[in-house]
Order: structure tokens, then sequence, then C-alpha cells
């Protein structure tokens, strides 16, 4: 019983924790940090999202408890499972936080992980659902952070532009 609620835990409620982290680190941060945060999230959430969906048309995945005729821990309706929506979330704040903190981004990248291996645990995805989510966010993340790197120092760079 004990271990059937720690996995519905992790699976369905792990999630806001990793958000509460995200928040608490936001609202710890200088207000020129702050509006980096916010900025880059703006730029890369949607993004995240997009390339998520776009994965999901080219891949279908039918959740474990369809496939297996099974009832899974928790309630979920019988669509395409991957890429995995609450590791996506997860990854993608913990991405971020990550751009600015490495040791936060480190421990709620670990969460998001947890939240993956708890929705695998709920058979409500397959490992594959969540390798591809921690892709799919991961790299538009870096995707994001290195282009901005590149253009702010390009920026800088530019004959004539005092600093």
């Amino acid at each position: 019983m004990f271990r059937n609620g720690v996995i519905i835990f992790a699976a369905d409620y792990l999630i806001v924790i990793i958000i509460l982290l995200a928040v608490v680190f936001w609202l710890r941060q200088r207000t020129a940090v702050k509006k980096e945060i916010v900025r880059r999230a703006v730029i890369s959430f949607p993004l995240i999202f997009i390339v998520s969906r776009i994965m999901g048309a080219f891949y279908y995945n039918p959740r474990p408890f369809v496939a297996l005729n099974i009832t899974p821990f928790v309630a979920h309706i019988a669509d395409n499972g991957f890429p995995s929506d609450h590791t996506l979330l997860g990854v993608a704040g913990a991405a971020l936080i990550f751009t600015f903190n490495k040791k936060w981004g480190v421990v709620l990248y670990t969460l998001a992980v947890l939240v993956g291996i708890g929705r695998v645990a709920a058979l409500v995805h397959h490992p594959v659902d969540i390798v591809g989510s921690l892709i799919a966010a991961s790299g538009v993340m870096a995707a994001v952070y290195y282009t901005e790197r590149f253009f702010r120092r390009r920026h800088l760079q530019t004959p004539g532009k005092t600093v």
C-alpha cells in the first residue's frame, strides 16, 4: 500500500513541488535576474510545447495500461503517451533554473526524473515517453540559452557599440 502511495505521489503530485521550488528560486533572485528568468521562460516554454507536439505527431505510443489491458495506478485517458507532459513540464522548469544555477537545476532535474519514473511505475507511460520529454525540454532550453549567448556576445563585440 505504501509503495502505491509513493508511485501515485511521484506520478501526479511531485510536479507541484518542482514548480514550487522553481518559484522559490525565482523569488530569491534580484530583479534583473527575475526578468531574465521570465524572459527565457516566455521564449523557451512555448517552443518546448511545440516541439513536444511535433514529436507526438510523428510517434504514437499507446500507454502501457492500454497496451497491457490493465488498470493504471492513476486515472488517465487512453491517448498518445509520447512524450510525457508531466515530465516535460518538470524538465522544462529544471532546465530553465539550471541555466541560472547548476545546484538548484540538478535538484530539479532529479525530481523531474523521479516524476518520469513515477509515471512509468504508475503504468501511464513507457520509458521512451520519459526520455522523449527529457530530450525535448533540455534540447530546446539549451538551444535558447546558447542562441541568447551567441547574440549577446555578438552584440557586445559590434564595433562602435559602447558597453
